[in-house]
């Protein structure tokens, strides 16, 4: 059976709004200076933009929560930010998309903020403002008792982690411990090379070259070797780390699934991305969704195709951008036709008279006459 065919969308996103989901990690302010270029300054041999406006959103472990948010579920949101403007704003971001949560303010930290230059389409230049978390030892006492407080109350646990300080092998492991104490599911987002901190972690979700990095194999998706190369990865992470389940984003490849459980059965899937303009971003859309799907009560591989098809919609967007319900629909219903499903024989016909429609040169006067036959 069809992937679109055992997932009742429609039910999963009309139950959304009745899921818990507990998302930590490094929040930034994500800020777009969008304007044109038309010539080169006379003091240096760079472009000139023309500003026509600007946006800021939520950025890092914001745009996970953004995204959560965005699909319906209820997001509670704990990290760190620093006395200062940028806090400030993302504090207001946090509320504007129905976050619950809990800014850990430092004195001697600024928050962290990445400004984007667009011209066009075209991302030239990017100003990145950050200075990486002093030891937080200091506020793990508070963060444990906050934690205590929301994580009994929540569905599934997501760490988000742009490896800018707050998750440290001592912050993680205490998450990861106080969750298995609730018996939550915990998916991490990772970052650098070290995935020993995640130990007993349920998910931990790579792209493909975080994945080389942390295994410290070479190869690519065109090697005869790919799949046994992942195999022998995802046995390294297994043994080392202890984690149960690996999902890995593969780019325009798509996304591929292994579990501890069955180390020798890989599951693929092709991306479904029409036009790809930006990836920045897109890992938080794929966990989002996978978590939400896990929620949901989905099989793993389930979760896997969501993930998958809103990953899909959110690259052919413009920078750090969200999923939303309806687009999650339209996608389902054009995938189900791919695949011979429709709600209705009528569009059934429909679709495939499109699809013929496709072969003619006189295809105005076909569709006219199609139209009458069928009185639409």
């Amino acid at each position: 059976m069809l992937y679109t065919e055992r997932i009742d969308i429609e039910e999963i996103l009309s139950e959304a709004k009745n899921c818990k989901i507990l998302c930590l990690g490094d929040i930034m302010l994500d800020r777009y200076v969008y304007g044109n270029v038309n010539r080169i300054s006379p003091e240096a041999p760079v472009a000139v933009l023309n500003l026509k406006n600007t946006r800021e959103v939520l950025g890092g472990a914001g745009n996970t929560v953004a995204n959560i948010s965005a699909l319906g579920p209820k997001v509670y949101y704990l990290g760190i930010v620093g006395k200062d403007t940028n806090g400030l704003k993302i504090a207001n971001l946090l509320k504007k998309c129905s976050a619950s949560y809990k800014l850990l303010k430092l004195k001697d930290y600024s928050s962290i903020s990445k400004t984007r230059f667009i011209a066009g389409n075209n991302h030239i230049l990017r100003l990145d403002e950050e200075n990486k978390l002093p030891v937080i030892d200091d506020v793990l006492v508070r963060m444990e008792r906050i934690l205590n407080k929301v994580v009994k109350n929540c569905d599934i646990v997501i760490l988000s982690d742009y490896n800018k300080g707050t998750f440290n092998h001592k912050s993680t492991q205490m998450i990861i411990n106080l969750c298995k104490k609730y018996n939550k599911t915990v998916l991490v987002d990772p970052k650098g090379n070290d995935y020993k901190k995640y130990r007993n972690a349920d998910y931990i979700k790579p792209n493909l070259k975080e994945f080389k990095e942390a295994t410290g194999l070479e190869f690519s998706y065109s090697d005869k070797d790919f799949d046994e190369k992942i195999k022998i990865g995802a046995k390294k992470i297994f043994n080392d780390c202890k984690v149960n389940n690996l999902l890995i984003t593969m780019s325009e490849f798509g996304i591929l699934y292994i579990s501890s459980n069955n180390p020798e059965k890989i599951i693929k899937l092709p991306t479904v991305a029409k036009e790809v303009f930006d990836v920045s971003g897109a890992g938080d859309t794929t966990i989002s969704a996978f978590a939400l799907g896990l929620v949901s009560n989905l099989k793993p591989v389930e979760a896997m195709y969501l993930a998958n098809i809103c990953a899909g919609i959110v690259v052919g967007k413009v920078g750090t951008a969200c999923v939303y319900p309806d687009e999650i629909r339209e996608v389902f219903k054009s995938e189900q036709r791919k695949n011979g499903y429709f709600e209705c024989e009528t569009d059934k016909k429909i679709f495939e008279f499109l699809e013929k429609l496709k072969k003619k040169k006189n295809a105005l006067q076909l569709l006219d006459k199609y139209i009458k036959d069928m009185e639409l």
